[in-house]
């Protein structure tokens, strides 16, 4: 890979909308429903990341992958909302796709790393991620990573249709110096 990743931008609304679109084309085809996924269109996707982007930033973050300058991927994290899980005890990678012309070339693994590492340096101690269930190149992608299932389960609703989906984790900062701390 000879690209970065950096925080995205809101000029980069477009460009994510349309890694939103093709990604989810390809990862989510047979899946869930061929309409809904032809709904999915750049132009509203890009003015959801649009507003997204110029609104005051919460506690989570949004960066892109670039390759030979152009928008390739992005991510979505921050803290996990679990209820299992003591809150801030966990970070969340919400969203990470990489249009379908860049995957297996690095960038994917280059925003996993750039995610897991803001969120290990917020101080949260575990890493989780949602995959559906029947994504077999994604849990594959995550495992390479070292995260592994952890049991947790639950039904998610995708395009009106309902999906199961599981939880990979893996830990961020396993062993603290609680000395330091005080």
């Amino acid at each position: 890979m000879n690209g970065l990743v950096r925080a995205a931008r809101p000029a980069d609304a477009e460009a994510i909308g349309r890694v939103h679109s093709e990604s989810w084309r390809l990862t989510y085809a047979g899946l869930v429903s061929p309409r809904y996924l032809a709904t999915l269109d750049v132009e509203v996707l890009a003015e959801r990341w649009r507003q997204r982007l110029s609104a005051p930033r919460g506690a989570g973050a949004l960066v892109v992958a670039e390759d030979a300058g152009e928008v390739v991927g992005f991510a979505l994290y921050g803290p996990a909302g679990e209820q299992d899980l003591e809150d801030g005890f966990a970070g969340e990678i919400q969203m990470l796709y990489v249009l379908p012309a860049g995957q297996r070339r690095g960038h994917g693994r280059a925003l996993y790393q750039r995610a897991a590492g803001d969120l290990a340096e917020r101080r949260h101690f575990w890493l989780v991620v949602w995959v559906v269930e029947h994504n077999l190149a994604a849990r594959a992608f995550y495992r390479r990573l070292g995260l592994t299932a952890d049991g947790a389960r639950r039904t998610d609703m995708l395009g009106g249709q309902a999906v199961e989906v599981v939880r990979y984790a893996a830990p961020l900062n396993p062993a603290i110096d609680y000395s330091r701390l005080t």
